[in-house]
């Protein structure tokens, strides 16, 4: 499996920001004040054009960057969603993670399923996050995760 060895940024920021539902943690700064503190992750409309085609042919380092463009630049969820799991089928596991936790968190019992198989893929994967969210998943039922967690439970 490729891995990537520089933090998934937007992977990690995304799942961190749903992992606050977990935990009483202050909010983030407003995407306007954000977005000068996330210029370096910008592309410029050449090297996003180069990028994506890149990055759908496997590159983890190419997906990722469209990924983080798109999540912390042009604050495009839908995007940075589909970049994400790109970049998890790529084989970059903070990646697996964090689309992992954003499908847990839908209100739909097929996309909780497929957050599951993610969060299980990272977890393997030695990605510390995911083991955290499985294990708090557990002791929830009333999310979908932890209730499809449960039913898989012996």
């Amino acid at each position: 499996m490729k891995m990537c060895g520089q933090t998934f940024l937007s992977a990690l920021l995304w799942a961190s920001s749903l992992v606050c539902a977990f935990a009483d943690v202050p909010e983030q700064k407003a995407p306007e004040e954000q977005a000068g503190m996330n210029a370096r992750f910008c592309l410029s409309a050449e090297a996003l054009e180069a990028a994506i085609p890149n990055g759908l042919s496997g590159d983890i380092m190419a997906s990722a960057a469209v990924a983080n463009h798109y999540y912390l630049c042009m604050f495009n969820t839908e995007m940075a969603k589909k970049w994400i799991l790109i970049s998890a089928e790529n084989g970059e596991a903070g990646a697996m993670s964090a689309i992992g936790v954003i499908y847990c968190e839908e209100l739909d019992t097929e996309l909780n399923r497929r957050g599951l198989f993610w969060l299980k893929k990272a977890s393997e994967n030695g990605v510390e996050i995911a083991s955290f969210m499985l294990s708090q998943y557990l002791k929830l039922p009333e999310k979908p995760c932890g209730r499809l967690l449960l039913e898989q439970m012996p």
